[in-house]
């Protein structure tokens, strides 16, 4: 019999994060940084293992648009709820780095606001 015991934190459906997802040369201007809507927060404690911990996050990931380049328009990189993943995903928590900020364009699509965020508005 396993002893693994899970705890969920859940979050706002509208919360969206920075999630180090590949290698800087990836995702265009977003260097190797994805966007994902963050649905849960939650631990596995592994009795049989040391009680070993798991911090984990069930995230919704997005997919960059016109391979992360930003608008001729605006300037800005827009982003929309990925079609090609599963409507969740478990990262470790640690694969976060921050919040995110979006503006909202059309039905499940974003830009990415990097003035508002000097962190970010270096790393774009």
């Amino acid at each position: 019999m396993h002893r693994i015991r899970a705890v969920a934190y859940h979050t706002s459906m509208n919360t969206c994060v920075w999630i180090k997802a590949a290698e800087e040369d990836m995702y265009g201007a977003l260097r190797g940084h994805l966007l994902a809507r963050l649905l849960a927060l939650f631990k596995i404690r592994d009795h049989t293992k040391h009680d070993t911990v798991h911090r984990l996050a069930d995230v919704h990931y997005m997919s960059v648009v016109n391979q992360g380049g930003p608008s001729d328009i605006h300037g800005l990189i827009p982003v929309q709820l990925s079609h090609f993943t599963q409507e969740f995903t478990i990262v470790d928590i640690g694969t976060i780095l921050s919040l995110a900020h979006l503006i909202p364009e059309l039905d499940r699509h974003w830009l990415v606001d990097n003035h508002i965020d000097l962190r970010t508005f270096n790393e774009i």
